[in-house]
C-alpha cells in the first residue's frame, strides 16, 4: 500500500474529514487538535536527485508533524515508501523542521542556571542521529550565545575537581548522561569531537584526576590527545582510554552495554599527549609505571659540577642555526622567507658556506613543501645553476603533512627519523595546520609538541617558515610559539634588498643584521650579498640614497631631514627608519638642537675624505655655528651675501666667480673648492 494511501485510510477510519482530495494531495480535519474545519494538508512528495519520496503533513493549526502521526496510531516511518524504509543508506536531509528533538540537553553555569541548550534529532526511518543543533533560550534562536562556552554538568565537574575527584570527559551528551546516571561524574563539551576545546574547558577541571575516554575510530582518538595536551597545568593527572570493543566508533555506552565495567577500559599506548597517567591505584600505591619512570628521572638529576660536562649547542650554521633545537623564520608575504630558507638548505647539504659562515654540520635536509611546489622547482634550479652544484641531500617532500593529526605527525617523525637530517624545514606552518586557530595556546601547544616529536626524534635543528600579522613585526599568533623557539629570524624585503635579522638566540648571542639582494636568474631567483664600497656595512636602498645624497650633495654642511628628504627622493615612510638606520651604524650624526635636526656625515669627523659642502665664512662671526639654506641666499648680518645655488654640476656660491668656468665649493675660509662636472640636469639632481 502507498504511504498516501495508509494516511488517507487511518484519517477515514478514525472519522476525520476529507475534502479537496486531488488523489495526490488532500486535505483533512487535523486529528492532533479540535478541528472543526480541515487545517492539515497532505500531499505527497516525489523524490527529487537524493530525496526521499514521502507524505508531507502541514497543520496550519500549528500541530507537529510527529504528533499527527502519534494521533493517527502510525509511525514516522509510514510516512515513507517500504523501500526507503528498508534502506541502510537514508537522505535526512531537509527532514528535519518538521521533527522534535529526541533530547534535549541543558548547559548550565555554575549556579544551574541554563545557558543554552544541546538539541539531538533523529531520522524517523533508521533511527540515526545526524543532526545536532544549539539553541539560546534567550534569543529563541537556533545557535550558541556569543563569547559563552562551559562544560556540560558544570557543577558537579566543579565539585569533583575541587576535591581531586575522577572526572571523565566523554565524545557527547548521552555517554554523559550514561555515566551521571550510575553516579559517576562525567562531561563533555558542545558538538562533541568538532569542537574545540576551550582554555575555561581546562580551568573548570583544574586539579581534576581526568579520564578521557575515546570512542573507538581515528577523529575520537586524535580528539582525546587533544584534550588531554590541552590539560596539561591544570589538571592533577590524565589518562586516555578506549572500549576494548573492536567496533568503529564504539563509545562508552556501547561499552557498558556489552557488559563490560569502567575498569575494562584500556589505555591508549604512546598517545603523545604529554600528560601523566593517573599516578595511584586504588590503594593510594604508586602504579609501575610511574614507579619505573619516577626510577628514571631520579638518574638524570644534576648537581651543579655536573652541569660543566654538558655539550655545548652545535651550531649548523654557525652562530645562525643549531642542532637540536626548534627555530622559525617570520615575515610579511613577498619578503623572501622561503628563497632564504632553501638557500640555507643548498648550503648545509652542499657544506658550502653561507655569506661567509661556516656550515658545521653539513648533511642531508628534509624539506617539506606545503605549498607552491612549482615554485620550488623554479628555486631549486637557479640555486643550482648560480652555485654550479646540485642540490642532491635536499629530500623534498611536497604534501602539506597536518601536524595535529596523530596519523600524519607520527608518519612524519617516524620518515624524518629514517633520513637522519641535519635540518627539517616545514614550509609554511599554516598549511601544516589547517582548521587550528593560531591565537589558541592549546593549538599552538601541539603543534610545539610535534616539531619536537621530531627534533627528539632526528636531533636535527626542525625549522619552521610562518607569517606576521598584518600590524606586526612578530610571529602572527599565539606567544607560544615565541617561548619555545631557540632562534627567531625576520625577515623584510625593501624593493630587492632582503634584511634577515636574528629576533631571538636562547644559546648564543643574535647574529648581526645580514643585507642581501634578490637577483633574478634563469627562471627562479636567487640571494647575493649587499655591499657599499668602501663601507663594511650592507644598507637598504632607501638607506643607501640617504647617504649618497647627503654625502655627495651636501657634503661638510649637512642638511635638515626637509632638505635631505627632497634631494633624496625617499618617501617620508622609509625616510626617518632610513635615518635612525644610519645613525645606529654611525654613518651620520645630527650635529643639530633638539628641535632641529642637522644631519652631517660622520666621515667627516672620522677624516675619511667626505668632499666638503657649501659652508658659511667664519671672518665675520666665527661663533655662528648655523649654516645656510643650501637653496636659497642671505647674509650673515654683515652684508656679505654666502647664498649658494644648486645647479647641473652641483652646489655653488650664488656670487662667486669661477675659475676656468668651473663652478667652486666655499671652503672653512671662504675660498673655494673645484666640484668635478656631473653629466644630469638640475631636474634631474633633484629628482635623484
Amino acid at each position: 500500500m502507498r504511504p498516501l494511501e495508509r494516511i488517507r485510510d487511518a484519517l477515514v477510519n478514525g472519522g476525520f474529514r476529507i475534502q479537496r482530495d486531488r488523489g495526490d494531495s488532500f486535505q483533512a480535519q487535523c486529528p492532533h487538535h479540535d478541528d472543526h474545519n480541515p487545517s492539515l494538508s497532505v500531499a505527497w512528495k516525489d523524490g527529487r536527485g537524493d530525496d526521499v519520496p514521502r507524505v508531507v503533513l502541514h497543520c496550519f493549526a500549528g500541530c507537529d508533524t510527529a504528533d499527527v502521526v502519534t494521533a493517527l496510531g502510525m509511525r514516522m516511518g509510514d510516512l515513507f515508501a517500504e523501500d526507503a524504509q528498508s534502506s541502510s543508506k537514508c537522505d535526512h536531509r531537509g527532514l528535519w523542521r518538521s521533527q522534535r528533538p529526541r533530547a534535549i540537553y541543558p548547559y548550565v553555569d555554575g549556579d544551574g542556571e541554563v545557558l543554552y541548550y544541546q538539541r539531538r534529532y533523529a531520522c524517523p526511518i533508521c533511527g540515526d542521529v545526524k543532526v545536532f543543533i544549539p539553541h539560546d533560550p534567550q534569543t529563541r534562536k537556533n545557535g550558541l550565545p556569543q563569547g559563552v562556552r562551559v562544560l556540560y554538568n558544570l557543577p558537579a565537574v566543579r565539585e569533583a575537581a575541587a576535591c581531586g575527584g575522577v572526572v571523565y570527559v566523554v565524545e557527547g551528551e548521552k555517554d554523559a548522561d550514561r555515566l551521571n546516571e550510575v553516579g559517576i561524574v562525567a562531561t563533555t563539551a558542545i558538538n562533541g569531537a568538532m569542537a574545540r576545546w576551550e582554555q575555561s574547558y581546562s580551568q573548570a577541571l583544574h586539579g581534576a584526576r581526568v579520564i578521557v575516554v575515546a570512542d573507538n575510530d581515528g577523529p575520537g582518538v586524535e580528539r582525546a590527545r587533544g584534550v588531554a595536551g590541552a590539560l596539561l597545568g591544570f589538571a592533577r593527572s590524565v589518562r586516555v582510554v578506549r572500549t576494548p570493543l573492536q567496533g568503529k566508533g564504539a563509545d562508552v555506552s556501547d561499552h557498558l552495554d556489552a557488559g563490560y565495567c569502567l575498569a575494562d577500559l584500556v589505555d591508549i599506548e604512546d598517545s603523545d599527549n604529554g600528560a601523566d597517567s593517573d599516578d595511584r591505584n586504588d590503594e593510594g600505591e604508586l602504579s609501575d609505571a610511574v614507579s619505573q619512570r619516577l626510577a628514571e628521572l631520579r638518574t638524570l638529576l644534576l648537581g651543579s659540577a655536573d652541569l660543566d660536562g654538558l655539550p655545548e649547542p652545535e651550531p649548523v650554521i654557525d652562530g645562525m642555526l643549531f642542532r637540536d633545537s626548534l627555530a622559525w623564520v617570520h615575515g610579511k608575504p613577498g619578503n623572501g622567507k622561503s628563497f632564504l630558507v632553501l638557500d640555507w638548505a643548498g648550503c648545509v647539504a652542499t657544506a658550502r658556506p653561507w655569506q661567509e659562515r661556516s656550515v658545521c654540520a653539513p648533511g642531508t635536509v628534509l624539506y617539506l613543501v606545503a605549498e607552491g611546489m612549482s615554485g620550488v622547482r623554479r628555486r631549486v634550479r637557479a640555486w643550482e645553476s648560480w652555485n654550479g652544484v646540485p642540490m642532491d641531500q635536499v629530500k623534498f617532500l611536497p604534501v602539506a603533512v597536518q601536524m595535529l593529526s596523530a596519523t600524519d605527525r607520527d608518519a612524519f617523525v617516524q620518515l624524518a627519523e629514517s633520513l637522519s637530517p641535519s635540518l627539517v624545514i616545514i614550509d609554511t606552518q599554516a598549511r601544516v595546520t589547517v582548521g587550528a586557530d593560531e591565537n589558541s595556546s592549546t593549538d599552538m601547544g601541539r603543534l610545539v609538541a610535534a616539531a619536537d616529536a621530531i627534533r627528539e626524534a632526528t636531533r636535527a635543528c626542525v625549522l619552521l617558515v610562518h607569517h606576521e600579522a598584518r600590524s606586526g613585526d612578530t610571529l602572527r599568533g599565539s606567544t607560544a610559539l615565541e617561548g619555545a623557539a631557540t632562534t627567531l629570524v625576520r625577515v623584510t624585503k625593501d624593493k630587492t634588498t632582503v634584511r634577515v635579522d636574528c629576533t631571538k638566540q636562547k644559546d648564543a648571542e643574535p647574529f648581526a643584521p645580514v643585507m642581501l639582494r634578490l637577483v633574478p636568474h634563469g627562471d627562479g631567483a636567487v640571494l647575493q650579498p649587499q655591499t657599499i664600497a668602501g663601507h663594511s656595512v650592507e644598507l637598504t636602498e632607501s638607506e643607501r640614497a640617504v647617504w649618497k645624497a647627503l654625502r655627495d650633495t651636501f657634503g661638510t654642511a649637512g642638511a635638515n631631514p626637509g632638505q635631505l628628504r627632497e634631494v633624496s627622493g625617499v618617501p617620508r615612510s622609509s625616510f626617518y627608519r632610513a635615518v635612525k638606520s644610519l645613525i645606529n651604524r654611525e654613518m651620520i650624526r645630527d650635529a643639530g638642537t633638539p628641535k632641529h635636526a642637522h644631519y652631517v656625515p660622520m666621515d667627516v669627523v672620522e677624516g675619511s675624505g667626505v668632499p666638503p659642502g657649501p659652508t658659511r665664512s667664519r671672518s665675520a662671526d666665527s661663533s655662528l655655528s648655523h649654516v645656510p639654506h643650501p637653496f636659497r641666499g642671505g647674509t650673515d648680518g654683515t652684508g656679505a651675501s654666502h647664498g649658494v645655488t644648486l645647479t647641473a654640476t652641483g652646489i655653488v656660491p650664488s656670487q662667486m666667480e669661477t675659475e676656468r668656468g668651473e663652478p667652486r665649493r666655499l671652503r672653512e675660509d671662504g675660498g673655494a673648492y673645484p666640484l668635478p662636472k656631473c653629466e644630469t640636469t638640475q631636474e634631474e639632481m633633484k629628482a635623484a
